[in-house]
């Protein structure tokens, strides 16, 4: 029996991972650093349960976001403490509101219990669309492996937010994430962009590096894949394969370090069709592939990602507002959106936006 989606609010990529292996399948649970999740209004509204990481109990604020989330998820949220579990006892037992918190030591400890919870109180079963979920198993997958993930879907479907969403998540988070749009590339400099070049390989050639020596370690993430040149696609599969790269005119191979993600808004098997792209580049780099549907298809997603970015801007929504955004058919998808939100919040002089915020802009 499945228990739904939890949210593991955590800055520990290692105990979240255990978490997974422990709990194996038939969950869907996501990790969020506390800021983020104080930051995102409704958030918790999208998890039948949370998990508190209890080593924020450290911070200052620690208390005031436990009681925050405490009510949002109406007592569906639970502290976990791995470490120094009897001084966290202590510290919870001092706050009265705080005890009716379930408190567990080991993260095989809360699903019986989460299981025992959802049988005793079943959480109202909202509709949901079959895409989504598979999008957000397709997702588990991509943050947690470092296999090559190839991302579709229209223009604007949000295909970058969600590549730096992979990047954000996943064990190379802490290093950079190189954005490589290929259809703004010069056609004639993408291998010398790629890989770098040495000093004279062509006319007033200088040494420079490329995007797989600035990735160090991090994630490459190639947008519009689909227009990179033909002549250039074997090497590419090649450096992706071999892990090492050749700058422009020289013959010493350079190995690199990085997890690669790919978009495209174009038909990749009709492109194959007609010899415009490489059939074996293709199968390298779409190890998880993600369909990304037009938010038209999506609308009951339109409420939370309007608040997440509006927290960007410190700002929230109102109810009317959301319903308001609701409404519309968004042909730009969420690129259009987030444009609209983003316009919106220039326009606000309160705290929280509302209909006539974007009937002014």
């Amino acid at each position: 029996m499945a228990c739904g989606s939890v949210l593991f609010i955590s800055n520990d990529e290692f105990l979240f991972n255990r978490c997974v292996s422990e709990w194996g399948e038939g969950i869907s649970f996501y990790r969020f650093e506390l800021e983020r999740c104080l930051n995102t209004q409704n958030l918790c509204e999208q998890f039948d349960f949370a998990i508190f990481d209890c080593c924020y109990c450290a911070q200052v604020n620690w208390v005031y976001a436990v009681r925050l989330l405490n009510r949002e998820m109406q007592g569906r949220l639970f502290l976990l403490a791995v470490k120094d579990a009897i001084f966290v006892k202590q510290l919870v037992g001092k706050y009265e509101e705080l005890t009716a918190c379930s408190l567990f030591e080991s993260p095989c400890e809360i699903l019986p219990f989460l299981m025992f919870k959802q049988n005793e109180n079943p959480i109202p079963e909202k509709e949901k669309n079959y895409s989504t979920k598979q999008i957000k198993r397709s997702l588990e997958c991509a943050i947690n492996s470092d296999l090559p993930v190839l991302l579709t879907g229209e223009s604007g479907s949000g295909k970058t937010w969600t590549a730096e969403y992979i990047h954000s998540c996943s064990t190379r988070k802490n290093s950079p994430f190189v954005n490589v749009n290929v259809a703004e590339l010069n056609p004639n400099l993408v291998e010398s962009h790629l890989f770098g070049t040495v000093k004279g390989a062509f006319t007033d050639a200088l040494s420079a590096s490329g995007f797989f020596e600035k990735v160090n370690g991090g994630t490459l993430f190639f947008d519009e894949i689909a227009e990179i040149p033909v002549g250039i696609q074997a090497k590419l599969l090649n450096a992706i394969e071999s892990r090492s790269f050749r700058r422009v005119g020289s013959t010493e191979a350079l190995s690199f370090d990085a997890r690669f993600i790919f978009a495209t808004n174009a038909n990749l098997s009709e492109l194959i069709s007609k010899n415009a792209f490489r059939p074996d580049l293709f199968y390298r780099i779409s190890g998880i592939t993600v369909e990304l549907p037009p938010l038209r298809e999506r609308r009951d997603e339109i409420p939370y990602l309007a608040s997440l970015f509006a927290a960007d801007y410190k700002k929230l929504i109102s109810e009317s507002a959301k319903e308001y955004l609701s409404s519309f058919l968004w042909p730009g998808n969420i690129r259009q959106l987030k444009h609209s939100i983003s316009n919106a919040c220039m326009v606000s002089s309160g705290s929280e936006l509302i209909v006539e915020d974007f009937q002014l802009c």
